[in-house]
Formats: C-alpha cells, sequence, structure tokens
C-alpha cells in the first residue's frame, strides 16, 4: 500500500504488486464497508469480507499501481 489517506470515513491508498498473480490485503476498519472501489469500480461483495475488526479484500495485482477506495458507512 502507499499513499495512503483518510478522509472522513473514506480510506484511499494504491496498491501494486507481482503481476497476473492475486492480491490480498488486510485493513483494520471499525465497521465493514459500505462500498469498495478498486481501479474505479465497484468491487464485487465475493472480493472482500469482513469479520472482527478486519477488511479482508481480494483483487488481482498489477505492477502499476492500482486506486483503492474504502467507504465505511455514515
Amino acid at each position: 500500500m502507499r499513499d495512503e489517506k483518510v478522509e472522513g470515513k473514506t480510506l484511499r491508498f494504491r496498491a501494486d504488486g507481482i503481476g497476473d498473480t492475486d492480491g490480498v490485503i488486510r485493513v483494520g476498519a471499525p465497521s465493514a464497508p459500505a462500498e469498495v472501489l478498486v481501479g474505479g469500480r465497484v468491487a464485487d461483495s465475493t472480493q472482500y469480507d469482513y469479520s472482527m475488526g478486519t477488511l479482508r479484500l481480494r483483487f488481482p495485482n498489477s505492477t502499476d499501481p492500482v486506486p483503492v477506495e474504502i467507504r465505511l458507512a455514515n
């Protein structure tokens, strides 16, 4: 993760990794997200899960940084 920014209930960062592999990121969060965007697109609910204060997000890795945005419910 790079360039992490928190604004209100939104976390934004860029993620990169080994191309053509599955990326997995864990983020501490006080509640389940209202919406998750990866590369500007809404992530399917099968791409993430929330349990015991941790959000786990899965998406295809890219060698180029991919913008990720996690929005918590108000």
